[in-house]
């Protein structure tokens, strides 16, 4: 079934809003789901695939393709999005790099991956996860997809980044 429901009952029924093959979406690796920034009571769905970021401003009645400036790869691994604001949005892609966008995820900018106090990543890291904080603005995780290099935390939207867990709270 390619087709996206969602369920306002705690899942007792659902209701089918898209046809994602159809709008030639396939190979999704990751959805998210946050409030809208754009129309109150909304949501925007982000959809990481093999064929790019997708994004939906209407609660999935529709999808477009981001134009993903800034970004060479098509194949999205991974999409986080910041709990507090909805058009922050971070992405990994297969190539390993890792991107962020405060315009809701259509253009993008890459996450230099520097250590504090230890060596600069950016060329060598190769993200397998990304995961920002459910309830802290800001907090990212990037998890490695080799088990020789450390999971790295951020707290200010990836601009700094820490050797392994490093939260306050």
């Amino acid at each position: 079934d390619s087709y996206l429901h969602r369920s306002t009952d705690g899942g007792v029924t659902w209701e089918r809003l898209a046809d994602l093959a159809a709008a030639g979406i396939e190979n999704v690796h990751t959805m998210i789901v946050a409030p809208s920034w754009q129309r109150p009571g909304d949501v925007v769905i982000y959809l990481a695939t093999r064929s790019g970021l997708w994004i939906s401003d209407d609660s999935g009645s529709s999808f477009q393709q981001s134009p993903m400036e800034g970004i060479e790869a098509r194949n999205f691994a991974d999409v986080a999005v910041d709990p507090s604001d909805s058009r922050k949005v971070y992405v990994s892609v297969t190539d390993g790099l890792s991107h962020r966008s405060t315009d809701g995820g259509r253009t993008f900018t890459q996450m230099a991956l520097q250590v504090a106090g230890g060596p600069d990543l950016t060329d060598r890291y190769r993200a397998a996860h990304l995961v920002a904080h459910p309830l802290l603005s800001g907090h990212l995780y990037l998890i490695p997809a080799a088990a020789t290099m450390p999971m790295l935390t951020s707290h200010d939207d990836g601009a700094t980044w820490v050797s392994g867990r490093a939260d306050k709270t």
